[in-house]
């Protein structure tokens, strides 16, 4: 399982995913309220990236790190089809 940090930004008008230097920053519609911010992020990062991907760290921060099951060089390879 590969580690990517993620940084939201929540109740966007547009969802979209843009990469950063150090991870990725996920636009999301959802409120951060009950969970619906993180589930959004799971399904979209699943969706994108073709992997399981699971929330290991801050879901009640705006910073966090999910765990995206593939290896390194798939991560790397669907990453960059990311702008």
């Amino acid at each position: 399982m590969q580690e990517l940090h993620v940084h939201v930004v929540c109740k966007s008008s547009r969802p979209r995913i843009e990469r950063t230097a150090d991870g990725i920053k996920v636009w999301l519609q959802s409120a951060p309220e009950k969970g619906k911010a993180n589930k959004e992020l799971i399904e979209r990062l699943s969706d994108a990236l073709g992997c399981d991907v699971l929330l290991l760290s801050g879901s009640k921060s705006r910073e966090k790190t999910v765990g995206v099951q593939c290896t390194q060089n798939e991560l790397e390879e669907k990453l960059s089809s990311v702008k």
